[in-house]
């Protein structure tokens, strides 16, 4: 498989904005983050919040690309051990 049909595959099954965790202190921490955002915004100069709303959405790409890779590569991973777990299993067996 390549690498592009691993990301079509990423893309079919898991897409990033139906990405939710049910997790309580995931929602607590997200909250006090937007909460601390919002005042670190209002005390910013309009440059400084137009430097800082560039850098979420870069550091947003990065993490959305991360994400993908290590998807890519896990599959990757797994597909590999499970081919080398039937092509040796199948190399010892005595039909």
């Amino acid at each position: 498989m390549s690498e592009k049909q691993l990301e079509k595959l990423y893309y079919s099954i898991y897409p990033m904005n139906q990405c939710e965790t049910q997790s309580k202190s995931y929602e607590e921490t997200k909250e006090l983050c937007e909460t601390l955002e919002k005042e670190m915004i209002s005390l910013m100069s309009p440059d400084l919040q137009a430097m800082f709303e560039d850098y979420k959405e870069y550091t947003l790409n990065l993490k959305q690309t991360e994400q993908r890779d290590a998807y890519i590569d896990g599959l990757a991973f797994g597909i590999r051990t499970i081919s080398e777990a039937f092509l040796h299993e199948n190399k010892n067996r005595i039909w």
